[in-house]
């Protein structure tokens, strides 16, 4: 589960079009399927006033004991639209001697409240379902909610009203100047440094991903239990941690990677509950110890997880965990700077990259990095990010000094492409790669300008695209899609 949740950043690198919320990864209707309930817009909106009314409703439990179906069933339906202020009512009447108005008292409160599940995430779907169901009558509820000081509510109920009110929403626009404080929290020896940062783009629509579904085996499996199983999996890691929303990433990569010295340091800002993280985490095994006023995570021996707050993780990680550079990274925690600028290369180099496009790296070719073949004539490397639309277009710089050596770098890079892109075309390659992938190695062009190249590529940036494609090969790897352990089942907050 904890590796479930860092490895939800690699989720957001994908593309500027993929979600960065993991409740958005959650289909509205998976999830009231396991409260076993269909919502109404009346029972929704009372679940979310802020003084629920205790309407008696003894009448009405009496009935749930009826010797006629009908009209338990009916009773049922009746209490459901009731809202959660008649619960401490059902919860009297779990205890009566009529196993059948025990057992229906004990599923209505499940239902009027967020029972085993995280109340928050409770909260936040019963939000997005309203925003979803479109009645104007849900809007004089929602508002109120725009001044909440719970985290992810005011966002959720500005898009819900936005979405019954027929308006286009958008996100607030990310603070730069807070990515630009991360960059230079890193430490000196950092010779490789990537940021990205993304937007709140909604649920996740898994019925157009399910027609990106590349099956090589035609109908031997159903796609739908992909879904099925993605959805079991976003469930439990909802009910361990809560909700997730990641909304910006600075990785930083030392130049000695290989040796007994490297390291890695990926600062991501966004919204979790860090105190809960850290009791899943102790829960699970692993140490939690104070560093300095933070709390800490062990990940064995070579990666170090600092909780600094709801709204920012920092992970720094390397081949020998005695060495990670973690007093520098607690002290630019604590004094808001680090030592990177005082590489005058780095400094440089980030100076010339464009950084507003939401993406970027810089790199300062060391020997490690140039063990591989095709770095090893250049010195620094650059990459930036434009979105436009549902496209995500790339650009890499590359600069060196010996043009001949460039030149067959680059004459072996596309030699390495042009073959890959033949076996693209193989009888059956296909059905294992996804396309955004394959139409990103279609729209890669080289160019060569004495000792600088550049090279520009385009991918779809859509989410429904990438994660469907993908759909397949991640459940391959899983071992399949077995008919038991895939029922959406939220288990209880500990």
């Amino acid at each position: 589960m904890m590796m479930t949740f860092l490895m939800f950043p690699l989720l957001v690198l994908g593309g500027g079009g993929i979600s960065n919320e993991l409740l958005d990864y959650l289909q509205t209707s998976s999830y009231w399927e396991s409260r076993n309930m269909t919502p109404s817009v009346d029972l929704l909106i009372a679940s979310i006033d802020q003084q629920p009314k205790a309407e008696d409703i003894s009448d009405l439990i009496k009935q749930l004991g009826s010797n006629e179906f009908a009209q338990r069933e009916a009773a049922s339906e009746k209490i459901a639209t009731k809202g959660p202020g008649v619960i401490p009512q059902l919860r009297k009447a779990t205890k009566s001697d009529d196993p059948e108005v025990a057992d229906r008292a004990e599923r209505l409160i499940k239902q009027l409240s967020s029972g085993d599940v995280d109340p928050l995430v409770h909260k936040l779907m019963v939000i997005r379902t309203l925003g979803e169901m479109k009645d104007a009558k849900a809007v004089a509820a929602l508002k109120p909610l725009l001044e909440s000081k719970e985290a992810f509510v005011p966002m959720y109920a500005a898009r819900a009203i936005a979405s019954i009110e027929g308006k286009e929403w958008s996100p607030p626009a990310p603070d730069m100047a807070v990515y630009e404080k991360d960059l230079w929290m890193m430490p000196k020896g950092v010779k490789m440094v990537a940021q990205m940062t993304a937007s709140p783009s909604g649920a996740f629509n898994w019925m157009a991903a399910l027609k990106n579904v590349q099956n090589p085996f035609g109908g031997q499996q159903d796609p739908k239990a992909m879904i099925k199983e993605v959805q079991s999996g976003v469930m439990q890691a909802l009910g361990y941690v809560g909700n997730v929303r990641i909304d910006g990433l600075t990785f930083g990569l030392s130049g000695d990677p290989d040796n007994n010295t490297g390291f890695m340091v990926l600062i991501v800002r966004g919204q979790y509950d860090h105190k809960k993280l850290a009791a899943v985490a102790a829960q699970q095994g692993m140490a939690v110890t104070e560093t300095e006023g933070f709390k800490t995570l062990a990940m064995e021996q070579e990666f170090k997880v600092i909780l600094v707050s709801d709204q920012l993780l920092v992970l720094v990680g390397g081949p020998n965990g005695n060495v990670l550079p973690m007093k520098e990274v607690i002290a630019a925690l604590k004094t808001g700077k680090g030592t990177l600028h005082e590489d005058e290369e780095m400094a440089a180099l980030i100076g010339g990259v464009d950084r507003k496009g939401g993406g970027w790296a810089a790199a300062v070719m060391t020997p490690t990095y140039k063990q591989v073949e095709w770095f090893k004539p250049f010195d620094t490397i650059t990459l930036s990010r434009k979105m436009d639309k549902d496209v995500a277009h790339f650009t890499i710089k590359a600069s060196g000094k010996n043009a001949r050596k460039i030149g067959n770098a680059v004459e072996k890079f596309n030699a390495d492409l042009d073959e890959a892109r033949r076996d693209l075309t193989e009888q059956g390659a296909a059905a294992f790669i996804p396309k955004p992938f394959i139409d990103f190695m279609s729209s890669i062009k080289t160019q060569q300008n004495g000792t600088e190249v550049t090279m520009t590529a385009s991918m779809s940036a859509k989410a429904e695209d990438l994660i469907g494609s993908m759909m397949f090969p991640f459940m391959m790897m899983r071992g399949g899609f077995g008919d038991g352990g895939a029922e959406p089942i939220i288990p209880p907050c500990r």
